[in-house]
């Protein structure tokens, strides 16, 4: 009876060791990593990105958060994400923005309601339409399938902008950016 017991703690044990190492096996081999604001690949191959912001379209600081504060129906930010292959394999990629938080809401109003999301890509519209809308699962597509060739780059511009129809309600709610997610697969 004594040694069935001690068999039975020598596997629980052995069971929960087991677990242990899995887990860490499992999150040291993942496929993608955070890494500040953006996700992108450990598989061998690796993208650039650098993330500007302008006020009017034509002067862009680098920053690395997105926020959107204090916004009056009609105001608009600029944005501009330069995406690099320094590999020699072409990427296709995919870009989502991510982790969408309401920062200040007013009640069960949210601006994420109201902002319309308009992105480009060499100057054709891949996206346009309210955050509201393109968000599914935290997460909402900026752009669809782009090619980057080998030691190429790409640059994606794209506006977050309050509808012009949004009501005074929306006046100093915020919303919060927390990451930009690039997948991207070799060619």
């Amino acid at each position: 009876m004594k040694r069935r017991l001690h068999l039975s703690l020598a596997a629980l044990v052995g069971s929960v060791l087991l677990f242990i190492v899995t887990s860490l096996a499992w999150f040291s081999v993942s496929e993608w990593v955070n890494v500040g604001m953006f996700q992108s690949s450990v598989s061998g191959y690796s993208i650039d990105y650098t993330l500007y912001e302008s006020t009017d379209g034509l002067v862009y600081n680098e920053i690395d958060s997105i926020q959107m504060s204090m916004q009056v129906p009609g105001d608009e930010k600029y944005f501009r994400l330069v995406l690099s292959n320094p590999s020699s394999r072409n990427y296709d990629v995919i870009v989502y923005l991510s982790s969408i938080n309401d920062v200040l809401t007013n009640g069960s109003i949210s601006l994420i309601e109201v902002i319309q999301v308009t992105s480009t890509v060499d100057g054709l519209v891949n996206r346009d339409d309210t955050l509201e809308n393109l968000m599914s699962g935290g997460m909402a597509p900026l752009i669809n399938h782009i090619d980057i060739e080998g030691s190429g780059s790409e640059t994606i511009d794209f506006t977050l902008g309050v509808l012009p129809s949004a009501g005074n309600e929306y006046q100093g709610l915020e919303i919060e950016i927390d990451d930009i997610r690039i997948y991207f697969n070799a060619e």
